[in-house]
C-alpha cells in the first residue's frame, strides 16, 4: 500500500507540473520554471497565475468532489452504478442551464451556473420528498426516482434546445459537455472551504460509514442513526455537486469510475482510506482530460466531460465484468 501511494503522489505531482506547462499559448515547462524564479515576462505571469493555476486547481477540487461523491452514494445505495448523478442532479442542473440561457439572463457566466446550482439543488429535493411522501425507503426506489427525474428533465431540455438561437445553442452544447478554463475557476476557494468540511465530515463518521455496508438492520443495531445519516450523505452530495457544476457544467463518469478505480488499487472499502482514495482518483481522472483535451484540441480545446466519457466507459464496463467474475 505504501508503494501505491508513492506512486499516485508522484502521478500527482507530475499531473501538475504538465497542466502548468500544457496550453494554446506556446508556453511550456521551461517557462513555467522560469516564472517559478520570478523571472518571466509579464504575460508569461499572467498566464500561469491568473490562468492555468486556477484552471488546474479547479480540476483538482471538482474531480475531488465528484470522486468522494461517488463513494457516498455508492456506499449508501449498495449500487456500484451510483454517482452523483444518480439521484437527478445533473437533469436538474442541466435544465437550470438551458432555462438560463434561453431566457438571456445577463451576464450568462454568471447567471447560467446560478441557474444550473438552483436546479441541482431543487432536483434533490424533489427525490428526497418524492421518497419520503410515497415511502420510497429501498435504495432502488431511491435510484429510480432519480433516473426518472434526469429523464424528465432531459426531455424538457430537449424541447428547450428547439428555441434557441444557433449562438445560444452552441452555448448550451459547451455547457452539457463539461467545461474547464473560464471565468469561473476563480470560485475555488469556495468549493474548496465544502471539500474540506467534507472530509473533516468522513473522518468523524468513517466508522459508521462502514457499518452501513452491513445493510440499514445491521448499523442500527450497532448504533447508528441510519436516517441521520443518509440525509448527511444526500446533503453533502447535492452541496458538492451543485458547486462542481456550477464551475464546471457537466462532467459525468468521474463519480461513477473513481470508487471502481480505488477499490480495485487499495482492494479496501474501509471508508477512512476509501473516500480519501476515491477522491483522489477523481482529481486525476479530471485533471488527465484536462490535460489531453488542450493537448489534443490545440488552439480548440477538447471537452474534458467528453474524454472522460470515451474513455471511462469501456474502463468502466471491464470492472463491472470483473467484479461479476470475482462475485
Amino acid at each position: 500500500m505504501k508503494k501505491t501511494s508513492v506512486i499516485l503522489i508522484l502521478l500527482f505531482f507530475s499531473l501538475v507540473i504538465a497542466s502548468m506547462s500544457v496550453g494554446g499559448s506556446g508556453l511550456g515547462i521551461f517557462d513555467f520554471v522560469s516564472w517559478m524564479k520570478g523571472s518571466s515576462s509579464s504575460s508569461a505571469a499572467f498566464i500561469f497565475s491568473s490562468l492555468r493555476i486556477p484552471r488546474t486547481i479547479t480540476c483538482l477540487l471538482v474531480g475531488l468532489s465528484l470522486g468522494f461523491s461517488g463513494a457516498l452514494l455508492q456506499t449508501m445505495l449498495a449500487n456500484p452504478l451510483a454517482e452523483p448523478y444518480t439521484l437527478g442532479l445533473s437533469g436538474g442542473a442541466s435544465l437550470g442551464a438551458v432555462i438560463a440561457i434561453l431566457l438571456g439572463v445577463e451576464p450568462l457566466w454568471l447567471s447560467t451556473p446560478a441557474f444550473a446550482f438552483t436546479g441541482c439543488l431543487l432536483a434533490t429535493l424533489l427525490v428526497a420528498t418524492l421518497s419520503r411522501a410515497s415511502n420510497l425507503n429501498t435504495n432502488r426506489s431511491l435510484i429510480l426516482v432519480g433516473v426518472m427525474i434526469s429523464l424528465f428533465c432531459g426531455s424538457l431540455v430537449i424541447l428547450i434546445l428547439n428555441f434557441l438561437s444557433p449562438f445560444q445553442l452552441q452555448s448550451a452544447l459547451i455547457w452539457m459537455m463539461g467545461q474547464v478554463g473560464t471565468e469561473r475557476d476563480h470560485w475555488w476557494p469556495l468549493l474548496f472551504i465544502f471539500v474540506v468540511g467534507a472530509f473533516i465530515w468522513s473522518q468523524m463518521n468513517f466508522e459508521h460509514l462502514d457499518r452501513l455496508l452491513l445493510g440499514d438492520e445491521v448499523a442500527t443495531s450497532l448504533g447508528t442513526h441510519v436516517p441521520r445519516l443518509k440525509l448527511s450523505i444526500i446533503v453533502i452530495v447535492a452541496t458538492l455537486t451543485a458547486l462542481s457544476v456550477s464551475m464546471t457544467g457537466l462532467i459525468g463518469f468521474v463519480g461513477l469510475l473513481s470508487p471502481h478505480l480505488a477499490l480495485s488499487i487499495f482492494k479496501t472499502k474501509r471508508h477512512r482510506i476509501y473516500l480519501f482514495v476515491s477522491a483522489s482518483m477523481g482529481a486525476l481522472i479530471l485533471l488527465s482530460a484536462d490535460i489531453l483535451g488542450r493537448g489534443l484540441g490545440g488552439e480548440r480545446e477538447l471537452p474534458a466531460g467528453g474524454l472522460i466519457a470515451l474513455l471511462g466507459a469501456p474502463l468502466l464496463i471491464y470492472f463491472l465484468v470483473k467484479r461479476e467474475k470475482n462475485a
